[in-house]
């Protein structure tokens, strides 16, 4: 049972396929009179009918494993295989973990045919293509759960011997579809297309396990399965074997029932767009839809057995009983596999496998006679066992309108050798095509695959019908067509490339310019107006001057305009009015070498120095406004009245000999001398502010008149000197002390009687010392004696702001120090009287 199970998986494995994603390689093969059939936006160059199976096969082989798998060389040097070069993954001596390791995870497989029983598609209007399409078309499915081929190998060979094969399944179809497809253009760069499809089923074989489990140990083993089978034929139908089992090796076929056994419709749908001249993106869905099967043509089968052995029963010597206990194990492993008939009173429906085409082809000419195209397509297919995904790389090369050839290579496998080609070979009255996709090269002598199959081949042919194709549906058909991409509704000539009426290389549609002279042909923009490569407004056939800068003023022969003649152009020129004759700079101004901003043909004064720019006059020369002859440039004092023009000095300003801030021209007192300096009359006169005829800048009391011997403060009465002079020597402190004697109040109370009686009397009193001692001790000393007699003024009344008092040390000596007699006339107090100046002037 285990032995028969593993070669019939084996043979399923190696010769299965899959097909239904259709052959890519006729996918970027425009010139292929069916290609709508993998996106509905599609349209052929010219309308076609094909012959009934002439007209297009299609067949697809697809196998996820190959013989290596399962076929391995043998080691020569074992003696019990010397004989032999392979052996089969069951050996013993194939480890394991090689086997399954080379296995896939998902184990698919797929088979189908195409055939094109009929096939016509025509133009109606000028951007309308209708097509119809009648195929047979046969699919199988394999899916084989990984624990299938697990348990072949490993059986008991581990700790753990249970396998699940569940979804151990197999599906086969026949049917019959016809198609009418239509597809025209929405917008100039936008194209939609459907496909409507009735389908009629022929027939359906399907065999599915929902459970499948399996469970071996040293002393017995288990096994339990539930499956259904479905056969849906009114012209197919299994023999049944005594038990009521379907027995697949006695089919039989009544040919007289003709009823399709069941029907269904889809749809494909598809979408072109060009978002520029070079780039084509594509997508489509396609067979979208579901088929019915009828109830009353569909033959249920179930399986659903459990076998348990645990060893035999106990049998008499007499008695054959063994033989009846192998019989039985035989039969219930068997039923494990077989499907028992079953009544069926509904109908069923299943979804249609589908598949998605989305793609991109960029053109590098993107003309229909000859072009390079490069092109990129994701394909996905989508059934009840099988899912794939696909990238697809494409190099179409059409050297000449009537043949291509399409090269494609798998980008997501990873085996490196899935590629393919398609070539299309259309004359004028037929269309031939063959492409086959990813053929594996690698076969032994009887032609056995050994790696993987997967190969898609499709062949066939079809004859023109109706009018040529017109692309750009502007009346000339495309191999005639010398500019096959000419937009809607413009206007032609014989050869289909746009009239151009007045010859200058733009067709009239695009030429805003219809009339451009003769003269100007070669020399146009693509508006079709005349170039002006300099942009001076002149156009290049009438210009003389084609190279003039921009934005220069030009004349009518485009050449710059100088108005003055004077060498330097208008749009330069600064100064466009320049006379005749003179010489001018390079922004054609004339020459004003000084830089005073008098031109040199106007200029009296060529020399002017540069610090006299912008002060100059009409003539150039420096500019005298006060006219006090001290040019303008020069003069700090620009104003000078005209009395005093012939009192200034070189800067312009007017003189004041003595310095006394009264100029000459106004001063009545020339010879000032530099002490009366600020004080002075407006006449230049020293100032004598109390009239006592003492100047104020000798006057010690500028506000109080006084005697020119007391330097013009009041006369001092003889007393008050002899009183002061007195004072010296009478005030005494104790040694060494800031503590005035006694005997020295009654003086000072005489220079307090003296303030009193002369509130204009200011004092200052000064103390000195010999130089015995420190120095600094003096000072200090003689400062706190000169303190403690203001001190003694203040207690007697007298204002404080009427008494300071400073102390020298012994910084002034009247006398010597080197005696006894010169340091007592040192050691003194001087009363020094000055004046508050209390009279009003």
């Amino acid at each position: 049972m285990k032995r028969a199970l593993i070669y019939i998986a084996i043979l399923v494995v190696s010769i299965s396929g899959a097909f239904s994603q259709g052959v890519y390689s006729t996918y970027f093969l425009d010139e292929w009179s069916q290609r709508h059939t993998l996106n509905a936006s599609f349209a052929p160059e010219y309308g076609y009918l094909s012959l009934p199976i002439l007209g297009g096969i299609e067949i697809g082989i697809k196998t996820s494993v190959g013989m290596k798998n399962f076929i391995y060389p043998v080691d020569p040097s074992n003696p019990m295989y010397s004989q032999y070069k392979y052996t089969t993954f069951l050996n013993s001596s194939v480890p394991a973990a090689d086997f399954l390791a080379g296995l896939p995870t998902y184990t698919s497989f797929n088979q189908g045919l195409k055939l094109n029983l009929l096939s016509f598609g025509f133009y109606t209007a000028r951007k309308s293509f209708w097509s119809f399409d009648i195929y047979f078309k046969e699919n199988l499915d394999v899916n084989l759960p990984s624990d299938f081929l697990k348990f072949a190998k490993l059986g008991m060979a581990t700790s753990n011997n249970s396998y699940d094969l569940k979804n151990l399944g197999v599906e086969q179809s026949n049917m019959i579809q016809a198609s009418l497809g239509y597809s025209r253009d929405i917008l100039s760069n936008l194209r939609v297309g459907v496909n409507a499809k009735l389908l009629v089923g022929l027939s359906k074989v399907k065999f599915n396990y929902s459970k499948f489990d399996i469970a071996l140990s040293d002393t017995s083993y288990s096994m339990a399965a539930i499956g259904e089978s479905y056969i849906m034929s009114n012209q197919l139908s299994m023999g049944k074997d005594a038990n009521g089992f379907y027995d697949f090796t006695k089919p039989s076929f009544n040919t007289s029932k003709l009823t399709p056994a069941g029907l269904g419709a889809a749809f494909d749908f598809g979408v072109t767009y060009k978002p520029f001249k070079h780039l084509t993106l594509a997508a489509a869905v396609n067979d979208i839809g579901v088929m019915k099967w009828s109830a009353n043509a569909i033959q249920k089968g179930t399986a659903s057995s459990n076998v348990a052995f645990s060893g035999f029963k106990n049998i008499g010597i007499d008695s054959l009983g063994i033989k009846d206990q192998l019989n039985q194990l035989e039969t219930d492993a068997s039923n494990l596999i077989k499907f028992k008939e079953t009544t069926n009173a509904k109908d069923i429906i299943d979804n249609l496998p589908y598949t998605i085409n989305a793609s991109a082809e960029l053109s590098a000419f993107a003309n229909d006679k000859h072009d390079i195209r490069l092109g990129l397509l994701y394909q996905r297919y989508n059934s009840a066992l099988v899912h794939n995904d696909r990238l697809v790389g494409a190099l179409t090369l059409k050297p000449l309108s009537w043949i291509a050839f399409s090269g494609t290579y798998d980008i997501m496998n990873k085996d490196f050798n899935h590629y393919g080609l398609g070539i299309s070979f259309s004359p004028r009255w037929i269309n031939l095509y063959i492409a086959a996709d990813y053929v594996t090269p690698k076969l032994n002598p009887q032609l056995i695959p050994i790696e993987r199959i997967n190969a898609n081949i499709s062949f066939g042919g079809s004859f023109v019908l109706g009018k040529p194709r017109d692309k750009d549906k502007d009346g000339i058909t495309d191999r005639l067509d010398k500019c096959p991409d000419t937009p809607l509704r413009v206007k032609v000539d014989k050869h289909g490339c746009p009239i151009d009426s007045d010859g200058d290389g733009v067709p009239d549609y695009l030429d805003k310019c219809p009339n451009t002279p003769i003269a100007a042909q070669g020399k146009v923009d693509t508006n079709g107006c005349p170039l002006d490569s300099d942009g001076d407004g002149i156009p290049d056939y009438l210009d003389k001057c084609p190279n003039t800068p921009a934005n220069l003023k030009v004349d009518q022969f485009g050449c710059p305009i100088d108005s003055d003649n004077d060498g330097v152009l208008d749009d330069v020129d600064k100064c466009p009015n320049t006379p005749a004759g003179v010489q001018v700079d390079s922004v054609g101004c004339p020459l004003d070498s000084d830089g005073d901003g008098v031109a040199d043909y106007l200029d009296k004064c060529p020399n002017t120095p540069i610090e006299a720019k912008g002060k100059v006059d009409s003539l150039g020369c420096p500019l005298d406004t006060d006219l006090d002859s001290v040019p303008d440039y020069l003069d700090l004092c620009p104003n000078t009245p005209a009395e005093a023009r012939k009192y200034v000095d070189k800067n312009g300003c007017t003189l004041d000999k003595d310095g006394d801030g009264i100029p000459d021209y106004l001063d009545k007192c020339p010879d000032t001398p530099i002490a009366a300096h600020g004080m002075v009359d407006e006449n230049g006169c020293p100032r004598d502010t109390d009239g006592d005829g003492v100047p104020d800048y000798l006057d010690n009391c500028p506000k109080m008149p006084g005697v020119a011997s007391n330097h013009g403060c009041p006369e001092i009465k003889k007393e008050v000197k002899t009183l002061i002079q007195m004072a010296q020597q009478g005030v005494q402190f104790e040694t060494g002390k800031t503590v005035i004697k006694k005997n020295s109040f009654a003086i000072l109370d005489k220079i307090v009687k003296v303030l009193i009686e002369n509130p204009t009397y200011l004092i200052e009193v000064r103390g000195h010392t010999d130089n015995v001692g420190n120095a600094a001790a003096n000072l200090l000393l003689s400062q706190n004696r000169a303190a403690a007699i203001r001190d003694y003024f203040l207690s007697k009344g007298i204002e404080a702001k009427r008494i300071t008092s400073n102390g020298f040390g012994d910084t002034i000596p009247v006398a010597s120090n080197k005696t006894a007699k010169g340091r007592t006339l040192n050691r003194r107090v001087e009363f020094v009287i000055t004046f508050e100046q209390v009279i009003a002037e």
